[in-house]
């Protein structure tokens, strides 16, 4: 068997910048819960003057 063919054990299975998910942050905190989607509805008049006035 080629050596080059054997993948080599990893020193760490979860090297410092890892880009798949974990259940903690790189700083050992758990991520912070995701903003709530908000409920379907008519939107409220106050919401439509608010995006009326944004400059475009």
């Amino acid at each position: 068997m080629n050596p080059a063919d054997t993948p080599q054990p990893a020193s760490d299975p979860k090297p410092i910048g890892d880009p798949s998910p974990g259940p903690l942050t790189p700083d050992g905190d758990p991520p912070p819960n995701p903003p709530a989607p908000q409920p379907p509805g008519p939107i409220p008049e106050d919401d439509l003057e608010q995006v009326e006035e944004q400059p475009s």
